[in-house]
């Protein structure tokens, strides 16, 4: 059986909308959009890695320790752009 790895970016800054604070950290019906990302693979994928900014990396693994994943979470840094 293969193992399912899935690639999330992360990595947005919210510029575009005017926001300030990078776009998957905004609620949504009581969950960050991040945090229901990361669920909406709970049921196939094996593995994960969050790609981010560094600036927001330390919100992104908050958000995914809070999301009880039922498979390891990696992180790794975006570039600049």
């Amino acid at each position: 059986m293969s193992m399912i790895h899935v690639i999330l970016l992360a990595g947005g800054a919210g510029t575009r909308m005017g926001l300030g604070i990078n776009k998957v950290l905004l609620p949504l019906a009581g969950k960050t959009v991040l945090r229901r990302s990361i669920e909406a693979f709970f049921s196939f994928a094996d593995q994960m890695i969050l790609v981010s900014r560094k600036e927001d990396m330390e919100s992104i693994r908050k958000e995914a320790e809070a999301s009880a994943s039922p498979f390891p979470i990696r992180f790794a840094e975006g570039g600049p752009t």
